[in-house]
């Protein structure tokens, strides 16, 4: 039996095999490594070992911590440096995932540099970005703008 589909069968389907051709063609976007930390006197602290050992050579990490609402993505630069962002989309607070090139939205398809400025949107405004300071192996994230618990 033959039957044709809705004009939004339709746009359903082609939007999930579209999804689903993106994220395997994103290395890493769908495992992106995750830490949990803790938040001491407005920082998020962790070793530069236990970032390699988290990432296993990727250059991404999402870290959440109980005292914060959302998850910050720690990002080793290509110069060996660091540098922190909110994981949370400011369009509608969906939980951005580092791709290949870029940050990423997977709600509403918004796409941010690893600087936090809006590449595509819908978001408007970019990822804030927080201070990292390095010292003796510790990587240590200034998060007091995070909206803590």
């Amino acid at each position: 039996m033959n039957r044709t589909c809705t004009r939004r069968e339709f746009l359903v389907a082609v939007g999930a095999g579209c999804a689903a051709l993106a994220v395997g063609s994103l290395p890493g976007c769908a495992t992106v490594p995750m830490y949990r930390g803790n938040v001491r006197d407005g920082s998020l602290s962790l070793s530069e070992a236990e970032f390699a050992m988290a990432t296993e050579d990727k250059n991404a990490l999402v870290i959440r911590a109980p005292q914060m609402e959302g998850a910050v993505i720690l990002l080793r630069l290509p110069d060996a440096s660091y540098r922190a962002l909110s994981a949370v989309c400011t369009h509608q607070a969906c939980e951005v995932r580092p791709a290949s090139a870029a940050l990423q939205c997977p709600c509403h398809g918004s796409v941010f540099s690893f600087d936090g400025a809006v590449l595509r949107g819908p978001a408007k405004e970019p990822l804030p970005v927080y201070p990292v300071r390095v010292a003796n192996g510790q990587i240590t994230i200034d998060v007091r703008a995070v909206e803590l618990r």
